[in-house]
């Protein structure tokens, strides 16, 4: 390979000296096949009339620790009387012929021998053999888990798809099946893809399809179409009921699955008319949230982790072209229907890198605070979240609160002292929805009329031992 070449090979030295050393036994960290290539090996390795490794410990090389002796000591030995002495007089073979020569040294005679005055390594402690740790069986799956899949969309950042698998793999229960749906073919995604599909086996089996780019479109477009994609390959088999569905650069909190399972009922359940259910509060900033076991009733659309069943799957096809998510915000889409989200977040999003909006939101997604509780939510009482019963507390907890203007609202609030900041107007005048979240420092984006976090346009967040709620003016809420 020619410098002027170098371009076109790139890589090409590294791969050259992992296959060198790894012939030559000097990389024992290297696998034969995946570490280094193999091929030929009998050919051109080291033969097998002499073991690699007694030349090694002779010269004083460690190949695990990438050690060797002095080469001041070693060039020394050999252009002295010694060397000539101690390996060719002393060790060597008698010809196999009378008046033949010599087939050489003995160098099994040689083992263990040490240059003189030489500081050799220590050798290696042994090693105790560890004891098998005990064998646990699988639990076995719920219903819940087996009838549900993990959706996962990927592009190119392998690095970011890792981290989210990692987290996955640690808290997914057993029985539940993972989709991971690949816009492209990248190589190095396919592989993290293929190490989890092993690490994750028969526990959690793991289905790998691959959604082909089209040409010319932007972004937006082109992630739409993967999600449509996605979606129907998740929800082909008939036994899926619900797909919950993350991305590539989403890192899930210890209770994510425990809190879903908790709550589908409630999306199982024609009568609660739910659009899904989310992991993510938009509004979810460290110092805005308070109660890790708090549930709310939403009419935004957050995406960022979030769960879908099948007949509202099937009730929304066909599946939009392009900007998916506020297709889903919009009314025809949402038909009314409503969101619950957890007031601290059981997701985070971390990807600082690439990225359909270019990252534009990226210092506010790293202040979100991510749930680090694991709640036993099989034990937690969310009967509060029927429609009923929660449009009751909503409205008393709307109709008790102190009304307080914007500039006072973080002064007020505190210990069991709720208060209320009404707004006039989305958009325009001077104590519009915008302005006003912006004075409080919390989302001002609104989309299809709904502020984000709103329910019956009302947004709070906690504060100072207390909730603040952004409200428009009490006697136009549609109770």
């Amino acid at each position: 390979m020619f410098w002027e070449n170098s371009n076109a090979h790139a890589g090409s030295g590294k791969q050259s000296m992992s296959r060198l050393t790894g012939l030559i036994g000097l990389a024992p960290e290297l696998s034969p096949g995946s570490g280094y290539d193999d091929r030929e090996a009998a050919r051109y390795g080291l033969g097998s009339v002499r073991d690699a490794a007694q030349f090694y410990d002779l010269w004083g090389i460690d190949v695990h620790a990438k050690t060797s002796l002095p080469t001041e000591t070693v060039c020394s030995y050999v252009t002295k009387a010694g060397f000539h002495r101690d390996f060719h007089d002393g060790h060597l073979l008698p010809p196999e012929e009378e008046g033949g020569m010599s087939p050489g040294i003995d160098y099994s005679a040689m083992r263990g021998y040490r240059i003189p005055g030489a500081d050799y390594p220590a050798p290696p402690a042994p090693v105790r053999p560890t004891p098998p740790a005990p064998v646990r069986p699988t639990p076995p799956a719920s219903s819940w888990a087996s009838s549900t899949t993990l959706l996962i969309f990927t592009f190119e950042r392998a690095d970011y798809l890792t981290r989210t698998l990692d987290k996955v793999a640690a808290v997914i229960p057993p029985g539940m099946s993972v989709v991971v749906s690949q816009d492209g073919a990248a190589a190095d995604v396919a592989s993290v893809v293929a190490a989890y599909k092993g690490k994750l086996g028969e526990r959690n089996p793991v289905t790998h399809v691959n959604h082909a780019q089209k040409q010319g479109e932007n972004g937006y477009q082109l992630l739409s179409q993967h999600y449509g994609f996605g979606l129907e390959n998740a929800f082909a088999p008939a036994g899926t009921g619900r797909v919950i569905v993350l991305e590539e650069d989403i890192e899930v909190a210890p209770d994510f699955f425990k809190f879903f399972e908790r709550l589908s009922p409630y999306l199982d359940d024609p009568n609660e008319d739910l659009l899904c259910i989310s992991a993510w509060n938009d509004n979810g900033m460290r110092g805005y949230v308070s109660d890790e076991k708090k549930i709310v009733r939403s009419d935004f659309f957050p995406g960022l982790g979030w769960m879908l069943s099948r007949p509202t799957y099937e009730g929304l096809l066909p599946w939009p072209r392009g900007y998916w998510d506020d297709w889903m915000r919009e009314p025809p889409q949402r038909r009314g229907r409503e969101i619950l989200r957890p007031e601290i977040s059981r997701t985070f999003h971390f990807g600082q890198k690439g990225g359909t909006s270019g990252n534009i939101y990226s210092s506010y997604l790293d202040s979100i605070q991510l749930n680090v509780a694991d709640v036993d939510w099989a034990q937690e009482d969310v009967g509060y979240l029927k429609r009923d019963v929660y449009d009751a507390r909503f409205k008393q907890r709307v109709l008790s609160a102190q009304v307080v203007d914007a500039g006072s609202a973080k002064q007020r609030a505190g210990p069991r002292r709720n208060v209320l900041v009404e707004y006039r107007g989305l958009s325009s005048g001077g104590s519009c929805f915008e302005r006003v979240a912006k004075q409080l420092g919390i989302m001002d984006n609104i989309k299809a009329n709904v502020p984000r976090t709103a329910y019956k346009g009302v947004v709070e967040f906690a504060w100072n031992g207390g909730y603040i709620l952004v409200s428009p003016p009490v006697a136009d809420i549609s109770w």
